[in-house]
């Protein structure tokens, strides 16, 4: 755990930036609720007749429900507070170039124009398909 330098709220734990706080909260409450359950659940099954191992067993199992209790009722307590960002990076000239080296090492490479025609959708709806063509006029020309 290591303590974030531009906000003394956040911390950072199994690599995830969390605030202090709520996690604190967190744990006290799945403590206390997985505890309490799990003794509560002893208790009234103790005066019950039965096998005692059996019956603590049984306690177990349902302090165990009282972790995912107290999982959800932290989740509806702490909502996450970041913002996802993302972005469509145009990655195709790294493309390009993987696809030349790939012709140029490949010797039964012809075409992508020999290729069936499922693939050449599937490079179409992908929007693969101008970049290979770029590609193989790049490695014609490099030829």
């Amino acid at each position: 755990m290591t303590m974030d330098s531009s906000n003394s709220d956040l911390v950072e734990v199994w690599g995830d930036t969390v605030n202090f706080k709520s996690m604190l909260f967190a744990i006290v409450i799945g403590s206390v609720v997985s505890t309490g359950t799990f003794l509560l659940a002893k208790f009234f099954l103790s005066s019950s007749s039965g096998d005692t191992t059996l019956l603590n067993g049984y306690a177990m199992l349902i302090g165990l429900g009282g972790c995912l209790l107290s999982g959800f009722i932290c989740s509806i307590m702490f909502k996450p507070a970041r913002t996802v960002i993302s972005s469509q990076e145009d990655n195709s000239e790294n493309v390009k170039a993987f696809i030349v080296d790939l012709i140029k090492d490949d010797p039964n490479y012809t075409s992508v124009d020999d290729l069936p025609a499922e693939v050449k959708e599937e490079l179409n709806l992908l929007q693969l398909m101008t970049v290979f063509q770029e590609a193989e006029e790049t490695a014609k020309k490099k030829q």
